[in-house]
């Protein structure tokens, strides 16, 4: 055993004197940096994030725990805030509400293999599995874009703060930002049936089904894409039928309603949403009808995709089908949602990563970094404001620079980044690196 190590730990030296022998001291003191700032960066979030309750997990191990032994009364709140206290008591016992499960029964079958280990357990579990899928997808964008590890872009991904969001809850979003990665690279690669599938997938995470609709609008082979994507969601929703009845509908809208009229019952508070209602509600100082408010802002963000949908099919010709204009949507997406937290804002990573990758001038790069990474700090100074701000103000750039002809000073934006024609894998650069 002690040769073995030995024989590892020669290895490894060997090839660390090889990769400094290789590099000029500029390079050097580079990689110094990413790796350091890298490293403290993310082990900083991911202890932080195994430190935290993952509060969101436990409504999905008590909806799986209801599902198997209680499913008549998934739904009912009072049935799911008395099983949740008994199975974390000692987490919950400085709480006055708890985590509802609002998910559809999908989401809360993922879950049963979690019940195999008591509650405490389960939760490390579901840190690590989180952690495991996020790495993983992040992984998946390296490889598609051709992204040296030792670049900034690994220090801005390390410090990404909702992967400590995502990590610390342990909800179902670590595997919705898989699916949407993949569907990302299925997107470039003109894969339409996989896409299509994976599209489908949304349904876990309902309020971002739009998408599926902006992604018609600009993607080229729409037959395909549809069709594959309305036979996913009609297997999964029949999936979902089976699991529930006419009674869980009705506990399911009362829920509902009583989880957005009373959110610091339900461990939810709208001021520190993302989305268009929380930034609408905190401009107006509080929504006196905090439910129908959200329906009828719900349906005119709906209304707005479509129509944002109907102009990008019109205008088809105007634009690159890349994945300049495919941020722009999800932006869109993300913006106009009922209900986005700082975890689900962990699908940025896709634009941010491929934006930086893709910047020609250093002010582009920095203000992408600023939009898509360090905003997420300006709320300890309270400007929640800044998150969605922020992203509005940037869908603009994203919509010029996917245009094929700009006149004018427009054009300077164009210069920030390089001009897409086709997008069939990618052959990233990005400032101070090579392609590998």
């Amino acid at each position: 055993m002690a040769t073995i190590t030995r024989n590892i730990v020669d290895k490894v030296k060997s090839a660390l004197i090889k990769w400094v022998w290789e590099v000029d001291n500029k390079k050097l003191g580079s990689h110094a940096a990413i790796i350091l700032f890298s490293t403290v960066f993310f082990v900083h979030i991911t202890y932080s994030a195994f430190e935290s309750k993952a509060t969101d997990f436990y409504s999905f191990y008590t909806g799986a725990d209801l599902l198997i032994n209680n499913r008549q009364n998934l739904y009912n709140p009072e049935v799911q805030y008395t099983r949740q206290r008994q199975l974390f008591n000692e987490k919950l016992k400085n709480e006055m509400g708890f985590m509802a499960y609002v998910t559809p029964p999908l989401g809360a079958v993922l879950h049963i293999p979690f019940l195999l280990f008591q509650p405490s357990y389960a939760e490390i579990a579901a840190h690590s599995i989180s952690l495991i899928i996020i790495l993983f997808a992040i992984y998946r964008l390296y490889r598609f874009h051709r992204i040296k590890f030792l670049s900034w872009t690994t220090v801005f991904v390390s410090s990404f703060y909702p992967i400590y969001a995502s990590v610390h809850l342990a909800q179902i979003g670590a595997l919705i930002f898989w699916v949407m990665v993949e569907m990302y690279i299925a997107f470039a690669q003109k894969k339409s049936v996989k896409l299509g599938l994976l599209s489908s997938l949304l349904i876990l995470k309902y309020q971002y089904l739009p998408f599926i609709i902006l992604i018609y609008a600009i993607y080229e082979d729409k037959r395909k894409f549809i069709l594959s994507s309305f036979v996913g969601l009609f297997i999964l929703t029949f999936l979902n039928s089976l699991l529930i009845t006419k009674d869980h509908i009705i506990q399911y809208i009362f829920l509902l309603k009583d989880y957005v009229a009373v959110p610091n019952s339900f461990g939810m508070a709208y001021k520190y949403g993302l989305d268009i209602y929380s930034v609408i509600s905190e401009l107006s100082g509080g929504l006196n009808s905090p439910f129908q408010s959200l329906f009828i802002i719900f349906t005119i963000a709906l209304i707005t995709q479509f129509i944002i949908a109907f102009l990008l099919i019109k205008r088809k010709d105007k634009y690159y089908h890349g994945s300049y204009i495919y941020y722009f949507c999800l932006l869109i997406c993300l913006i106009l949602t009922p209900h986005t937290m700082p975890a689900d804002f962990i699908i940025l990573i896709i634009p941010m990563m491929g934006l930086l990758t893709k910047s020609r001038k250093p002010w582009f790069y920095v203000f992408t970094v600023l939009t898509f990474n360090l905003y997420f700090y300006f709320s300890v100074f309270g400007w929640q404001l800044t998150h969605t701000l922020l992203l509005i103000l940037y869908l603009p750039i994203l919509a010029i620079i996917s245009t094929k002809k700009i006149r004018g000073w427009w054009r300077i934006l164009k210069r920030g980044v390089r001009e897409e024609k086709i997008l069939v894998g990618d052959p990233g650069i990005e400032p101070g690196t090579a392609r590998v």
